[in-house]
């Protein structure tokens, strides 16, 4: 698939550009970073770092290029125009495909240059504990939860690495002399974190036992 030019200047011709996908540049040798190909003023370059065993699409159509850097051609772009590619890189990492794609503006006679990391989101289990009493009903960010007991544990692994869920509300019912009384409590709950929270009915406090 091509991506039609957006006019960013006034064209210099009325040539039109050549709408084929950038062709592989010939690979660079050995461990040195690979050289930018000489471009004639009508040629763009694309510059595409990814790691090794990476895949890499462009506009739809994989590409044979090989290494950690990898060049394309794109043959007689007409100056003044912007040329919009889509580049798709896909790599297995435990087991699982991760992709990443990005979109990239191209002219006559420029690099442009583009970055995959392909890091695979890294899960890890949350708890939170708390501590109420068992005939106590708990509210998790305003939804119900099922759990009973004095101890209620909750865990999830929906929050990737680095990631929190801040204004996070804990609500905890309890019939007391015949009324129903309410006890919250607002957190911070960061990825991999372990939490607890003991809700004393006989006080008017929220013991944070962290």
């Amino acid at each position: 698939m091509y991506y039609a030019p957006v006019e960013s200047g006034k064209p210099a011709a009325d040539t039109p550009a050549d709408p084929s996908t950038p062709a592989p540049a010939p690979p660079a040798s050995g461990d040195a970073p690979a050289k930018e190909t000489s471009l004639r003023s009508v040629d763009g370059m694309l510059a595409v770092e990814v790691p090794t065993d990476a895949k890499i699409f462009v506009n739809g159509q994989e590409t044979s290029s090989t290494g950690d850097i990898r060049q394309y051609i794109s043959r007689n772009l007409q100056p003044g125009y912007n040329y919009s590619y889509e580049v798709r890189a896909e790599i297995i990492r435990d087991g699982k495909k991760v992709d990443e794609v990005k979109t990239v503006d191209l002219k006559a006679g420029e690099v442009a240059k583009v970055a995959f990391n392909l890091a695979p989101t890294t899960k890890v289990e949350t708890s939170l504990t708390v501590r109420v009493p068992a005939n106590a009903k708990v509210y998790l960010a305003g939804n119900p939860t099922k759990a009973t007991g004095e101890t209620r544990v909750f865990r999830t692994t929906s929050l990737s690495s680095g990631k929190s869920w801040s204004d996070y509300t804990i609500k905890v019912e309890f019939e007391q002399d015949g009324k129903t009384v309410t006890r919250e409590e607002t957190i911070t709950l960061g990825a991999g974190e372990t939490k607890e929270l003991s809700f004393d009915f006989d006080s008017e406090k929220v013991a944070d036992a962290r």
